[in-house]
């Protein structure tokens, strides 16, 4: 089978899960993604700004932030302290063991444009090799909604960062 990209998002059929529609070029996360209505938008919004005035200030900080030191990550945080300067922001750069040495140079810049606090979470390397090897030997692991978007592996890393 050759290599499909989508057309709108460049995801590749090379990366396992990702479906590409031959008919209409589209990976199967671009034939179903349905945009929030204004209104939807609106309401999420009003909820954030809501959450951010209760709980802000509460603590050491208002929001754990997990960065990857990519452009999506990077971006985003910015983009919050643009819209909530006033958060106190801890990014946490969760070394999964592939984290390139540029990624962790970018996050560590984010967080000083961004005046955010810089945490790099990191496990004994054994062990999460270890883990790691389960989940992708496992084919259950986790639910199949938490699996649309993210493997079992990428699940464990999420479930690592949360715990932690």
């Amino acid at each position: 089978m050759s290599k499909l990209v989508c057309k709108k998002c460049i995801l590749s059929s090379e990366i396992p899960g990702i479906n590409i529609n031959r008919e209409t070029g589209l990976c199967h996360f671009c034939e179903t993604y349905t945009p929030l209505s204004s209104q939807q938008k609106s309401e999420y919004l009003n909820k954030i700004d809501e959450l951010f005035e209760t709980h802000s200030g509460r603590g050491k900080y208002d929001v754990i932030y997990a960065l990857s030191g990519g452009k999506d990550s990077s971006y985003t945080l910015y983009k919050l302290k643009q819209e909530y300067p006033f958060l106190k922001v801890l990014a946490v750069q969760f070394d999964n063991g592939f984290t390139s040495e540029n990624a962790i140079i970018n996050a560590k810049k984010m967080c000083d444009v961004t005046e955010s606090d810089y945490f790099k979470l990191t496990i004994e390397k054994e062990t999460l090799y270890t883990t790691f090897r389960k989940a992708a030997e496992s084919y259950d692991a986790f639910p199949k909604f938490a699996k649309y978007r993210a493997s079992d592996i990428c699940n464990v890393c999420i479930t690592i960062i949360k715990r932690n």
